[in-house]
C-alpha cells in the first residue's frame, strides 16, 4: 500500500498523500507482500499466523501498520485480513493472497461460508478482490520468489478459490501485485 517497509515516515506520506481521495471515498483494502509477507521466522515466536510466503518484502511490518490504520474494523484479527461489506446492490469480498487460502483453511472456509450467504436479491452484484492476482501472464516462479512466484499463485487460486466465484456468480474482479495493466474478458 505504501511501500514503507518498515518506516513509519512514509506512513505519514502515503496518509497524507492519499487524504484528498480518501476523504471523499469509500476505501478498501487487500494486504499484500508489502504489507505482510516475512520469513517465517519473524512470525514464529510471537504467536502469529506466518505469510503464506517466505518473503521480506513488508520490510518486518507484518500486517501490523496496515492493519491498525486501515484493516481493524473490517477484519479485527491482524493474521485474518480477510473481510466481506455490503454497498449498496454489491456485496463486496477481500480475500488476503498472503494467508493460505486453499482448501481446508480459515480463509477458505469464511469464504466459501461468506459467498453462500450472499442474497442476491438483495446485492445482485459481488465484487471480488485480492492482492496477487489470480490469472496473469508472467514468467515470475518460486524458484525465484520465494514459493509466491506468479504462476504458482495463479495455479492455487484457479485449483482452489475460482469454483467458488464461478458458482457464486461473481461479476467482478480485482487485483494487484503485478505493476502493469492486464485485462480479461469473458
Amino acid at each position: 500500500i505504501s511501500y514503507a517497509v518498515g518506516i513509519s515516515a512514509i506512513w505519514d506520506l502515503y496518509a497524507h498523500m492519499m487524504s484528498p481521495a480518501v476523504s471523499k471515498v469509500p476505501y478498501f483494502l487487500n494486504v499484500g507482500n508489502h504489507e505482510y509477507d516475512a520469513p517465517s521466522a519473524a512470525y514464529a515466536d510471537k504467536g502469529r499466523e506466518r505469510s503464506f510466503y517466505n518473503g521480506s518484502d513488508s520490510g518486518g511490518e507484518c500486517g501490523v501498520p496496515t492493519h491498525r490504520q486501515f484493516l481493524a474494523p473490517l477484519a479485527p484479527d491482524v493474521d485474518a485480513p480477510w473481510y466481506s461489506l455490503e454497498m449498496g446492490p454489491a456485496h463486496v469480498v477481500a480475500m488476503s493472497t498472503e494467508h493460505d487460502f486453499r482448501r481446508g483453511s480459515a480463509q477458505y472456509a469464511w469464504l466459501e461460508a461468506d459467498l453462500n450467504a450472499v442474497d442476491k436479491t438483495v446485492t445482485p452484484w459481488i465484487i471480488f478482490g485480492g492482492h496477487r492476482p489470480g490469472y496473469i501472464d508472467s514468467d515470475w516462479s518460486s524458484s525465484r520468489h520465494n514459493g509466491g512466484g506468479d504462476i504458482e499463485v495463479m495455479a492455487l487460486w484457479i485449483e482452489h478459490v475460482e469454483p467458488l466465484l464461478l458458482a457464486a456468480g461473481v461479476q467482478l474482479v480485482f487485483w494487484g501485485h503485478n505493476h502493469q495493466v492486464q485485462r480479461l474478458c469473458a
